[in-house]
């Protein structure tokens, strides 16, 4: 039903378009107003889609009223009917983007033109506002996406003045705060892996969220999808403290790894005053403490204060052990390899050295592919890919120890048949030379 609000000072004129349109036009409804004011008032606190207007009307003329009704609602369509048919009238009139400008008397015929001018301007302006509704809707979907891509582009410094302004909009406070950056690694088997990708980064954002409600104001993105690092942004009303946040996120990797099978590093950045004004440096210090968090056996989260304190790994112990596995691997002593992973292991997860993760898969990938080449064993594998996916430096140990275990036995199994082959020729010559005189320095000799 089309709402029609019909306003002439005239009462007997009024009546009578009233009916007029009501006899033309059965459905639609409409509101007759003797005065301009009321009926400003009546279509500033009412839905309606038309008002037809006469121009020349006490305290308030036809025209000014348009121009008022177009401020508070533009998509009401506006007709005039007036006495007058003075140019100035008229357009003053468009400029104030009334629809339709009709001279009295007006004929049925031009009443009739009119409304279904009306009725065609309503479908027009109502399917417009559909469609910007939808595009609305659709824009608010796309929100968060555009928001995560304009926070990544920022945290890496790519952001004009105009997103900056954007990005810190969405913090309540710019006050104390951290930058948080998060690895999370899915554990063969969990439960977690019925999840949807969509779910598990909804609820990593959502706990986080929920964890630092008490005193802090949450925003997470996923910054990296292929090795699942979130960074969350901690921006605080008050002074919150380190431990506070160790806290918060120790809870976070517990409560993760008992529902889901998720396991967590976290690297932490130190406290700044105002953190969305020092996001990029405190970016930078979450993910130099989330790579050295590699090391660290335990805690599972790993600030940067506490990195900057510690000496860096010496790269000759790294070489070291390279070759002390090398020899073993060599002589196939598995037991010994393990006895010097798990010494390197005890000695620098305790937290008493700093290295970067990337540095340890280097020298740990370098121990693998030297023994792949010399037990000639040319098949691909997976290799890069597992230590790769490695979380932490026992984890990186325990692969490259069972790659190794697999290596000695192919070598084994492969000396096996070699000797197994030479057994059989040997038995072949003796049975084809036994009436000679041989003995075995010429078996020796013929298959040296």
């Amino acid at each position: 039903m089309n709402k029609i609000v019909l306003i002439d000072d005239e009462s007997g004129q009024l009546e009578i378009m009233a009916n007029i349109i009501l006899d033309m036009r059965p459905h639609f409804e409409v509101t007759a107003f003797d005065s301009s004011i009321k009926a400003l008032e009546f279509i500033r606190n009412n839905d309606i889609d038309a008002v037809i207007s006469d121009i020349r009307m006490p305290v308030m003329n036809g025209l000014e009223l348009s121009e008022q009704i177009v401020k508070i609602k533009p998509e009401v369509v506006i007709a005039i009917i007036s006495a007058y048919s003075d140019f100035e009238y008229a357009q003053r009139a468009i400029d104030f983007g009334v629809a339709s400008y009709l001279i009295k008397p007006v004929s049925n015929s031009k009443i009739t033109e009119l409304l279904d001018k009306i009725e065609l301007q309503i479908t027009l302006k109502t399917e417009n506002l559909n469609r910007i509704k939808d595009l609305n809707n659709q824009l608010e979907s796309y929100k968060p996406v555009y928001i995560e891509k304009q926070l990544k582009y920022w945290l890496m410094g790519n952001v004009d003045s105009q997103n900056n302004d954007l990005i810190k909009s969405l913090f309540k406070w710019n006050r104390s705060g951290l930058v948080a950056a998060s690895r999370v690694h899915i554990c063969p088997g969990s439960d977690c892996l019925s999840f949807e990708p969509s779910q598990l980064i909804s609820f990593f954002k959502a706990h986080i969220r929920k964890l630092c409600l008490d005193k802090a104001s949450v925003l997470s993105i996923l910054y990296d999808e292929q090795h699942m690092i979130f960074v969350s942004i901690l921006d605080s009303c008050e002074c919150i403290s380190l431990d506070w946040a160790l806290s918060k996120l120790t809870e976070l990797t517990t409560d993760m790894k008992t529902e889901f099978g998720i396991e967590i590093r976290v690297g932490i950045s130190e406290i700044a005053d105002h953190v969305i004004d020092a996001l990029q440096s405190c970016f930078k210090q979450a993910l130099l403490a989330l790579d050295y968090s590699f090391l660290i056996t335990s805690p599972v989260c790993l600030a940067y204060s506490t990195v900057k304190k510690l000496p860096a790994i010496d790269d000759t112990d790294l070489y070291i052990l390279e070759n002390k596995i090398q020899d073993r691997f060599r002589s196939f002593s598995l037991s010994g390899i393990r006895d010097q992973l798990c010494m390197f292991c005890d000695t620098y997860s305790n937290g008493a050295f700093i290295a970067s993760s990337s540095i340890l898969r280097e020298h740990f990938l370098h121990i693998a592919l030297s023994a792949k080449k010399h037990a000639q064993y040319n098949a691909n594998d997976d290799i890069v890919e597992r230590m790769n996916s490695c979380t932490s430096i026992l984890a990186l140990a325990d692969v490259l120890l069972n790659y190794l275990n697999a290596l000695i036995e192919y070598q084994q199994k492969k000396n096996d048949s070699v000797t197994s082959d030479i057994i059989e020729s040997i038995k072949l010559y003796i049975n084809n030379n036994y009436k000679n005189d041989i003995s075995l320095e010429l078996i020796a000799e013929n298959f040296h």
